[in-house]
Protein backbone atom coordinates (compact mmCIF):
# COMPACT_ATOMS: atom_id res chain seq x y z
CA UNK A 1 0.00 0.00 0.00
CA UNK A 2 1.09 3.24 -1.00
CA UNK A 3 1.15 6.67 0.75
CA UNK A 4 2.35 10.16 0.17
CA UNK A 5 2.98 10.50 3.89
CA UNK A 6 3.15 7.82 6.49
CA UNK A 7 2.95 8.67 10.28
CA UNK A 8 3.71 6.51 12.92
CA UNK A 9 2.11 7.43 16.65
CA UNK A 10 -1.54 7.89 17.25
CA UNK A 11 -1.24 10.72 19.57
CA UNK A 12 -1.20 14.07 19.84
CA UNK A 13 1.46 14.91 17.74
CA UNK A 14 0.55 12.55 14.79
CA UNK A 15 -2.63 13.55 14.51
CA UNK A 16 -2.11 17.19 14.38
CA UNK A 17 0.46 16.26 11.70
CA UNK A 18 -1.80 13.67 9.70
CA UNK A 19 -5.12 16.69 9.96
CA UNK A 20 -2.77 19.04 9.03
CA UNK A 21 -1.36 17.41 6.11
CA UNK A 22 -4.76 15.70 5.15
CA UNK A 23 -6.55 19.37 4.62
CA UNK A 24 -3.82 20.17 2.01
CA UNK A 25 -4.59 17.32 0.34
CA UNK A 26 -1.74 15.00 1.10
CA UNK A 27 -2.78 10.76 1.33
CA UNK A 28 -1.71 10.11 5.06
CA UNK A 29 -1.46 6.81 7.10
CA UNK A 30 -1.72 6.71 10.56
CA UNK A 31 -0.15 3.21 12.68
CA UNK A 32 -1.12 3.95 16.04
CA UNK A 33 -0.37 0.92 18.10
CA UNK A 34 -3.28 1.79 21.08
CA UNK A 35 -3.34 4.19 23.86
CA UNK A 36 -1.46 7.62 23.65
CA UNK A 37 -1.30 10.57 26.28
CA UNK A 38 -4.29 12.33 25.14
CA UNK A 39 -6.57 9.96 27.38
CA UNK A 40 -4.45 11.51 30.52
CA UNK A 41 -5.25 14.96 29.04
CA UNK A 42 -5.89 17.62 32.06
CA UNK A 43 -8.09 20.16 29.49
CA UNK A 44 -5.13 22.55 28.90
CA UNK A 45 -2.00 22.72 26.75
CA UNK A 46 0.95 24.58 27.65
CA UNK A 47 3.08 25.77 25.29
CA UNK A 48 6.12 26.61 27.75
CA UNK A 49 5.95 27.17 31.60
CA UNK A 50 5.98 31.39 32.59
CA UNK A 51 4.28 33.86 34.08
CA UNK A 52 5.50 36.72 31.92
CA UNK A 53 6.39 36.35 27.85
CA UNK A 54 6.25 33.25 26.11
CA UNK A 55 8.84 34.18 23.78
CA UNK A 56 11.36 35.76 26.32
CA UNK A 57 10.67 32.22 28.65
CA UNK A 58 11.58 30.48 25.43
CA UNK A 59 15.13 32.43 25.02
CA UNK A 60 16.30 30.78 27.99
CA UNK A 61 15.88 27.12 26.94
CA UNK A 62 19.38 25.16 26.04
CA UNK A 63 20.15 25.39 22.66
CA UNK A 64 19.29 21.62 21.71
CA UNK A 65 15.47 22.47 23.03
CA UNK A 66 13.04 21.24 20.01
CA UNK A 67 11.86 25.25 20.29
CA UNK A 68 15.07 26.34 19.48
CA UNK A 69 15.52 24.05 15.92
CA UNK A 70 12.44 25.16 15.33
CA UNK A 71 13.11 28.41 15.95
CA UNK A 72 11.80 31.05 18.10
CA UNK A 73 9.87 33.58 16.05
CA UNK A 74 8.71 30.32 13.85
CA UNK A 75 7.34 29.05 16.84
CA UNK A 76 5.25 31.93 18.38
CA UNK A 77 4.08 32.34 14.08
CA UNK A 78 2.75 28.66 14.77
CA UNK A 79 1.47 28.79 18.04
CA UNK A 80 -1.22 31.99 16.36
CA UNK A 81 -2.52 28.88 14.03
CA UNK A 82 -3.22 26.55 17.21
CA UNK A 83 -6.64 28.10 18.24
CA UNK A 84 -7.92 27.83 14.79
CA UNK A 85 -6.59 24.75 14.04
CA UNK A 86 -8.80 23.07 16.78
CA UNK A 87 -11.88 25.18 16.08
CA UNK A 88 -11.63 23.16 12.60
CA UNK A 89 -12.07 20.07 14.70
CA UNK A 90 -14.89 21.36 16.24
CA UNK A 91 -12.57 22.45 19.82
CA UNK A 92 -13.18 25.79 21.08
CA UNK A 93 -10.15 27.31 23.26
CA UNK A 94 -9.99 29.55 25.61
CA UNK A 95 -6.64 31.75 26.28
CA UNK A 96 -3.82 33.89 23.60
CA UNK A 97 -1.80 32.15 21.65
CA UNK A 98 1.00 34.31 23.14
CA UNK A 99 0.41 34.52 26.45
CA UNK A 100 -0.05 31.98 29.68
CA UNK A 101 -3.34 32.21 31.78
CA UNK A 102 -4.48 30.92 35.15
CA UNK A 103 -6.45 27.69 35.75
CA UNK A 104 -7.45 26.36 39.01
CA UNK A 105 -6.11 22.55 39.45
CA UNK A 106 -8.21 19.76 41.83
CA UNK A 107 -5.92 20.10 44.00
CA UNK A 108 -7.06 23.38 44.49
CA UNK A 109 -3.55 25.23 43.64
CA UNK A 110 -3.28 27.71 40.66
CA UNK A 111 -1.51 26.57 37.13
CA UNK A 112 -0.34 28.81 34.19
CA UNK A 113 -1.77 27.20 30.91
CA UNK A 114 -1.55 27.96 27.67
CA UNK A 115 -4.78 27.13 26.09
CA UNK A 116 -8.37 25.65 27.36
CA UNK A 117 -10.32 22.94 26.06
CA UNK A 118 -14.13 23.53 26.48
CA UNK A 119 -16.53 20.34 25.15
CA UNK A 120 -19.95 20.03 25.67
CA UNK A 121 -20.30 17.52 28.34
CA UNK A 122 -17.00 17.10 28.96
CA UNK A 123 -16.26 20.40 30.96
CA UNK A 124 -12.04 20.78 31.59
CA UNK A 125 -10.60 18.77 33.94
CA UNK A 126 -7.90 20.43 35.85
CA UNK A 127 -5.38 18.15 37.32
CA UNK A 128 -4.46 14.13 36.30
CA UNK A 129 -6.65 11.59 36.28
CA UNK A 130 -6.17 8.15 35.62
CA UNK A 131 -8.71 8.61 32.40
CA UNK A 132 -9.75 11.78 31.03
CA UNK A 133 -12.87 11.23 29.59
CA UNK A 134 -11.87 14.89 27.46
CA UNK A 135 -8.97 13.46 26.70
CA UNK A 136 -10.29 10.07 25.20
CA UNK A 137 -13.00 12.32 23.61
CA UNK A 138 -10.59 14.49 21.60
CA UNK A 139 -8.67 11.71 20.48
CA UNK A 140 -11.57 10.20 19.18
CA UNK A 141 -12.83 13.17 17.23
CA UNK A 142 -9.53 14.19 16.15
CA UNK A 143 -9.01 10.68 14.70
CA UNK A 144 -13.07 11.00 13.18
CA UNK A 145 -11.48 14.45 11.15
CA UNK A 146 -7.96 12.81 10.01
CA UNK A 147 -10.66 9.95 8.40
CA UNK A 148 -13.34 12.55 7.16
CA UNK A 149 -10.33 14.15 5.38
CA UNK A 150 -9.76 10.68 3.19
CA UNK A 151 -6.72 9.72 5.63
CA UNK A 152 -6.64 6.24 6.54
CA UNK A 153 -5.81 5.69 10.63
CA UNK A 154 -4.27 1.64 11.26
CA UNK A 155 -5.54 0.74 14.88
CA UNK A 156 -4.08 -1.49 17.18
CA UNK A 157 -0.80 -1.96 14.89
CA UNK A 158 2.75 -1.22 15.26
CA UNK A 159 5.51 -0.66 13.38
CA UNK A 160 8.73 -2.93 13.32
CA UNK A 161 10.80 -2.33 11.37
CA UNK A 162 12.11 -0.05 7.78
CA UNK A 163 13.34 -0.28 4.65
CA UNK A 164 16.05 1.71 3.19
CA UNK A 165 17.62 2.46 -0.27
CA UNK A 166 19.47 4.67 -1.28
CA UNK A 167 19.55 7.03 2.32
CA UNK A 168 16.24 7.23 2.43
CA UNK A 169 13.17 5.24 3.97
CA UNK A 170 11.46 3.25 1.46
CA UNK A 171 8.87 1.33 3.54
CA UNK A 172 7.55 0.52 6.80
CA UNK A 173 6.78 -3.09 7.96
CA UNK A 174 3.94 -4.10 11.06
CA UNK A 175 3.57 -6.51 13.32
CA UNK A 176 -0.01 -7.55 11.72
CA UNK A 177 1.01 -6.99 8.30
CA UNK A 178 3.94 -9.27 8.41
CA UNK A 179 5.91 -9.43 4.74
CA UNK A 180 3.47 -6.62 3.39
CA UNK A 181 4.97 -3.19 3.34
CA UNK A 182 3.72 0.40 3.50
CA UNK A 183 5.21 2.66 0.86
CA UNK A 184 5.49 6.09 0.74
CA UNK A 185 7.52 9.32 -0.02
CA UNK A 186 7.72 11.04 3.67
CA UNK A 187 7.85 9.62 6.76
CA UNK A 188 6.85 11.01 10.95
CA UNK A 189 8.18 9.23 13.68
CA UNK A 190 5.94 10.90 16.40
CA UNK A 191 5.45 7.72 18.70
CA UNK A 192 6.47 9.43 21.72
CA UNK A 193 9.03 8.68 24.36
CA UNK A 194 9.11 5.93 26.91
CA UNK A 195 5.71 5.61 28.19
CA UNK A 196 4.81 4.83 24.12
CA UNK A 197 7.87 2.92 23.77
CA UNK A 198 9.05 4.98 21.19
CA UNK A 199 12.33 5.03 23.37
CA UNK A 200 13.23 1.79 24.89
CA UNK A 201 16.05 1.34 27.69
CA UNK A 202 18.15 -1.60 27.16
CA UNK A 203 21.16 -2.95 29.55
CA UNK A 204 23.42 -1.46 26.05
CA UNK A 205 21.56 1.93 26.36
CA UNK A 206 18.65 3.64 25.00
CA UNK A 207 17.37 2.93 21.88
CA UNK A 208 14.54 3.98 19.42
CA UNK A 209 13.56 0.49 18.59
CA UNK A 210 11.49 0.65 14.88
CA UNK A 211 14.02 2.43 12.14
CA UNK A 212 16.71 2.58 14.99
CA UNK A 213 17.32 5.96 14.57
CA UNK A 214 20.19 7.98 16.40
CA UNK A 215 19.41 8.73 20.15
CA UNK A 216 21.17 11.53 22.47
CA UNK A 217 21.37 10.39 26.33
CA UNK A 218 24.31 9.89 28.55
CA UNK A 219 26.25 7.05 28.39
CA UNK A 220 26.71 6.62 32.30
CA UNK A 221 23.33 5.42 33.89
CA UNK A 222 23.93 7.03 37.32
CA UNK A 223 23.54 10.25 35.39
CA UNK A 224 20.18 9.61 34.03
CA UNK A 225 18.11 10.44 37.02
CA UNK A 226 18.11 13.11 39.87
CA UNK A 227 17.90 10.61 43.66
CA UNK A 228 15.49 13.46 44.98
CA UNK A 229 12.07 13.49 43.95
CA UNK A 230 12.16 16.78 43.23
CA UNK A 231 15.30 16.81 41.56
CA UNK A 232 16.20 17.04 37.79
CA UNK A 233 16.08 14.32 35.64
CA UNK A 234 17.99 14.10 32.58
CA UNK A 235 16.41 11.23 31.06
CA UNK A 236 13.45 13.51 30.45
CA UNK A 237 15.79 15.28 27.96
CA UNK A 238 16.80 11.93 25.83
CA UNK A 239 15.50 11.74 22.16
CA UNK A 240 16.42 11.37 19.09
CA UNK A 241 18.75 12.82 17.39
CA UNK A 242 17.07 15.24 14.62
CA UNK A 243 18.67 18.55 12.13
CA UNK A 244 17.12 21.93 12.53
CA UNK A 245 14.57 21.09 10.06
CA UNK A 246 13.57 17.64 12.72
CA UNK A 247 14.65 15.78 9.81
CA UNK A 248 15.63 11.83 11.16
CA UNK A 249 19.60 10.78 11.80
CA UNK A 250 20.79 7.35 11.80
CA UNK A 251 24.04 5.60 11.78
CA UNK A 252 25.07 10.06 11.97
CA UNK A 253 23.45 10.33 8.64
CA UNK A 254 20.06 12.78 7.93
CA UNK A 255 17.26 10.79 6.48
CA UNK A 256 15.66 13.75 4.27
CA UNK A 257 12.56 12.13 4.23
CA UNK A 258 11.89 11.00 7.67
CA UNK A 259 11.19 13.62 10.48
CA UNK A 260 10.68 13.50 14.10
CA UNK A 261 7.54 15.65 16.30
CA UNK A 262 6.40 15.63 19.87
CA UNK A 263 8.36 13.73 22.51
CA UNK A 264 10.43 11.34 20.80
CA UNK A 265 12.36 15.10 19.83
CA UNK A 266 15.39 15.28 22.39
CA UNK A 267 16.40 18.39 24.54
CA UNK A 268 12.91 18.99 26.31
CA UNK A 269 11.60 18.63 29.71
CA UNK A 270 8.52 18.57 29.55
CA UNK A 271 7.84 18.87 33.13
CA UNK A 272 10.49 21.38 34.34
CA UNK A 273 9.48 23.57 31.49
CA UNK A 274 6.00 23.26 31.23
CA UNK A 275 6.36 22.47 27.43
CA UNK A 276 4.62 18.83 26.75
CA UNK A 277 1.68 19.27 24.80
CA UNK A 278 3.64 22.79 22.94
CA UNK A 279 6.18 20.24 21.69
CA UNK A 280 4.08 18.10 20.70
CA UNK A 281 1.49 20.42 18.74
CA UNK A 282 4.24 23.00 17.06
CA UNK A 283 6.82 20.33 15.91
CA UNK A 284 4.05 18.88 14.36
CA UNK A 285 2.99 21.88 12.69
CA UNK A 286 6.41 21.79 11.58
CA UNK A 287 6.66 18.96 10.07
CA UNK A 288 3.91 19.07 8.36
CA UNK A 289 4.72 22.79 7.11
CA UNK A 290 8.27 21.44 6.08
CA UNK A 291 6.43 18.54 3.84
CA UNK A 292 3.64 20.70 2.08
CA UNK A 293 6.49 22.74 1.03
CA UNK A 294 8.92 20.07 -0.61
CA UNK A 295 5.42 19.24 -2.48
CA UNK A 296 4.79 21.99 -4.20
Amino acid sequence: MRYDTIILGGGLSALVCGISLQEKGVKCLIVSSGQSALHFFSGSFELISTDGSQREAMENLPDGHPYRKIGLDRVMELSKSVPEFFTRAGYALSGEYDRNHVENTILGSQKQVWLTVGSEGFPPVRGKLPISPLGVKMQMDLRKRFEILGGDYLMGDRAVRGEFRDGRLASIFTENHGSSPFIADKFVMATGSFFSRGLVSTPSGICEPVLHLDVDYCSDREEWYGKGFFDNQPYMRFGAVCSDRLEAVREGKVLPNVYVAGSLIGGADPIKEGCGAGVAIISALYVARQILEESL
